[in-house]
């Protein structure tokens, strides 16, 4: 699954196999009223170049066809990683020549303990590095397709654009623990 819209037509075979339609329906329009209401909010947003690091060393990228550059879209920014495939072997060259407004550095057992950017020789230059817009998010929320995808946009949007959000939440305070049929 790379995108919502695939993850929503998984939600709905699922709901369809479990003799649950209604509620797979039901969870859908949920997650899809969760992910407009972050479109309404960054519609007009000039998008950041962001990149999310799966592992490092050996840097891995999220690339052009996974989730969390779908995830990185919705939350008003643009993964600067444009490589086909889920992932995308990047060397600290490229990723230097990338220079991306924002880093996202996952942890989970793909990358069970990031060592900050800012501690690794040569990325101190990088402008992410240099504002302080590094950001370790969880492995699961972020790359494993799932209803809590929903939760990383929510989250990333914020981040990347703190200025839209104030002080009211995105979406009403409610339990975002959704069960999926």
């Amino acid at each position: 699954v790379g995108s919502f819209d695939e993850l929503f037509g998984v939600l709905r075979r699922v709901g369809a196999l479990a003799g649950e339609p209604q509620r797979a329906a039901a969870l859908e329009t949920a997650l899809r009223a969760r992910l407009d209401a972050v479109a309404a909010r960054v519609a007009d947003r000039t998008p950041p170049a962001v990149f999310f690091e799966v592992r490092h060393p050996n840097l891995l990228a999220a690339g052009a066809d996974s989730i969390v550059t779908d995830i990185i879209a919705r939350a008003g920014g643009r993964n600067c990683v444009t490589a086909e495939g889920r992932v995308a072997r990047l060397s600290e060259e490229e990723l230097l020549r990338l220079d991306p407004a924002v880093y996202l550095l996952q942890r989970g057992p793909m990358n069970p303990d990031p060592e900050p950017p800012a501690t690794r020789p040569h990325y101190a230059t990088l402008s992410a590095v240099r504002n302080g817009r590094v950001l370790e998010v969880d492995e699961a929320r972020y790359s494993r397709p799932g209803p809590r995808a929903v939760d990383a946009v929510e989250e990333l949007a914020r981040y990347l654009h703190p200025d839209v959000w104030g002080t009211t939440p995105a979406t009403p305070a409610t339990d975002h623990k959704q069960t999926v049929p």
